[in-house]
């Protein structure tokens, strides 16, 4: 499930991703507006300390895929 939700966040500021899956939500979402609307879904159905690791796991992804990238 995380790696469903972070595979559209990662797609938002990779600009030659061509997957098809990542197309639509690139188009719908910056990466801000797709942060927010997690954050307020984690936020909504778990409790705040759950939350926050699944931000920090995120970013770590996304750190982990900028490096990939180098």
């Amino acid at each position: 499930m995380l790696m469903f939700y972070t595979g559209k966040i990662d797609c938002s500021h990779v600009t030659h991703q061509t997957s098809k899956r990542f197309l639509f939500w690139r188009a719908c979402f910056d990466g801000i507006n797709l942060r927010l609307l997690l954050y307020f879904f984690f936020n909504a159905n778990y409790n705040f300390s759950f939350n926050i690791n699944v931000l920090k796991a995120i970013h770590q992804y996304e750190r982990l895929k900028e490096e990939e990238e180098e």
